[in-house]
């Protein structure tokens, strides 16, 4: 067999091998993880005085979008609260549904409880891309994506 020949051989026989080879389950959810984006909407958040507790529920309205390809039943959300100066005061990690998210976004409220909200706080969130192997406990769709189940 010529040089080249076997060389091209080698070489479609190595592509067929990595085609076939199954896939890293932890790669395929970031993959499907940068089709999602978020942005607070609507009303943006409501703060609620809970009788009974010392700090307010916070409720916050999310437009969560997809590129249309997403296949994830759920994302988790990375939320920031900042001062009014914009240093962040705390950080939360919230897993909401993202079945029916579309290019047009599926709305998505939540409740925030014990935070340490004050008068000109605000909020953002996003679904982090890029999440370092050390933080995907951390990040309930890595789990499922392991073989654990979705709940």
């Amino acid at each position: 067999m010529p040089r080249t020949t076997r060389s091209l051989a080698l070489l479609a026989a190595a592509a067929f091998v990595v085609a076939c080879a199954p896939s890293d389950p932890a790669a395929r959810v970031e993959r499907e993880r940068a089709r999602y984006s978020a942005e607070i909407s609507g009303s943006g958040f409501v703060v609620k005085d809970v009788p009974g507790h010392e700090r307010p529920e916070v409720l916050l309205d999310v437009l969560l979008r997809n590129d249309g390809r997403g296949t994830l039943p759920g994302v988790t959300l990375d939320i920031s609260m900042a001062g009014p100066g914009g240093a962040e005061k705390t950080h939360r990690r919230v897993y909401v549904d993202a079945r029916g998210a579309d290019p047009g976004g599926k709305q998505v409220s939540l409740t925030l409880e014990d935070l340490p909200y004050e008068q000109g706080d605000g909020f953002s969130v996003e679904v982090r891309s890029a999440v370092p192997p050390a933080d995907r406990g951390e990040y309930r769709e890595f789990a499922t994506s392991a073989g654990g189940a979705a709940s």
